[in-house]
């Protein structure tokens, strides 16, 4: 589970994902329209922010997410893991 907080701590926002493993790492699309979450059993779900339950993708690395980064202009996204892999990933 996610929870989105204002800067008081008011819960704004709580998404959940199917995985039941902690979160690692957290990363906001440039446009603010998505959240990529890395877990450490190496799932990566994104949500649309827009919505209540709305997964977008899963992914998957072999080992847990360490970091997760937006390009600034285009809907990549880049993982990494502590597998030693790092992957670009696209819309399709």
């Amino acid at each position: 589970m996610v929870i989105i907080r204002d800067i008081k701590g008011q819960e704004i926002k709580t998404m959940k994902a199917s995985s039941k493993s902690k979160v690692r790492c957290v990363a906001f699309s440039m446009d603010g329209k998505y959240l990529s979450c890395g877990y450490e059993n190496g799932n990566i779900t994104i949500f649309e922010v827009d919505k209540d339950y709305a997964v977008i993708k899963t992914l998957k690395h072999d080992n847990q997410v360490v970091s997760l980064k937006w390009h600034h202009q285009f809907p990549l996204l880049l993982s990494t893991s502590a597998d030693n892999s790092a992957i670009i990933w696209t819309e399709e």
